[in-house]
């Protein structure tokens, strides 16, 4: 896979994994700036660059890049502001910042105080309606997983002996398991990145017995050397939905089948209301954007960054 979520919104709030994320990286570029100032835009020229990108997506705006990340050359670039704030740890020996701050015209800010004031009150204020909604979703999820559990260890079994008896350790060292989002609410609803799987297979467990059946298969590939992702529940945040073995192409899934019933309707209800207010928050976001669009010094930006492009990945 080459496309994931930075993070998702979530009955929990914003979660995100971006601090464990590729911990080893030779390089660690930090993006800073307001809104509207160019981040992802540039981040698309990097992928661009780039023979063989990693792209992390906003939630809050799928459309847009919040990281890119080569493996190869060991280095990612990403917009390091709020929700997901990241600070340098190695400053100059491995993390550095690109301030893109530098390059709005203050004074015209500074005009516009109190529309900026009111459009990030606006964008709070949804986020804050949406989070809500998520968690009741969460909440009331919780209450018809008690009325209909599920944990199919026959099926478990079955497909812990199969592959079991498939895997050949051919490594000594252990492989490496990473917490992903393939899947995010957002302000279009649901989304889900593709997902190439030569083989897909299927485990019978409601939320609270994914971990308890999917970390024993996860076990089986790291213990021979291969890498493992722990695909995040998006409603959650924290439980797992699903392992993608990438070297094999190897997609396994929990499923958790239910009868149609109130609650059901109920999750539905609210995760519809919390897509909505995430929609709003879009707007409200969209409208600050605007005011920092109309202060930024964009042909100065393009030509700072045109050699921080070609620093970053060769590009001419």
């Amino acid at each position: 896979m080459d496309r994931f979520f930075w993070g998702s919104n979530t009955g929990r709030g914003f979660v995100s994994y971006a601090e464990e994320f590729y911990p080893e990286a030779k390089r660690r570029i930090l993006i800073k700036g307001g809104p509207g100032t160019g981040k992802s835009s540039f981040l698309k020229k990097v992928a661009e660059a780039t023979k063989e990108p990693v792209l992390f997506h906003c939630a809050s705006s799928p459309n847009s890049l919040d990281a890119v990340a080569d493996f190869l050359l060991g280095y990612f670039i990403t917009d390091a502001t709020a929700p997901h704030v990241l600070e340098p740890v190695l400053p100059g020996a491995r993390d550095e910042i690109l301030d893109f701050g530098k390059f709005w015209q203050k004074d015209k800010l500074r005009e516009r105080i109190i529309s900026i004031v009111k459009c990030q009150r606006k964008t709070t204020d949804y986020f804050t309606q949406a989070y809500a909604s998520l968690a009741k979703a969460l909440k009331i999820r919780e209450r018809l997983e008690k009325e209909y559990p599920v944990q199919d260890l026959v099926q478990f079994k079955k497909i812990w002996h199969e592959l079991y008896n498939r895997i050949i350790p051919n490594n000594p060292n252990l492989g490496r398991g990473e917490k992903r989002f393939i899947s995010a609410y957002t302000p279009q609803g649901l989304k889900c990145m593709p997902l190439i799987a030569k083989e897909t297979l299927y485990v019978g467990a409601s939320p609270s017995y994914v971990e308890t059946l999917l970390y024993p298969l996860a076990a089986l590939f790291l213990g021979s050397g291969e890498d493992v992702l722990y695909l995040m529940d998006p409603l959650d945040g924290h439980k797992l939905e699903g392992l993608y073995i990438q070297s094999k192409q190897i997609y396994i899934e929990a499923k958790w089948t239910y009868r149609e019933s109130e609650l059901a309707s109920l999750v539905q209800q609210a995760t519809e209301e919390g897509i909505k207010a995430l929609s709003n928050a879009f707007q409200a976001h969209e409208e600050l954007e605007k005011i920092y669009i109309e202060a930024m010094d964009f042909p100065a930006l393009g030509e700072y960054l045109g050699g921080v492009l070609a620093d970053i990945v060769g590009a001419d």
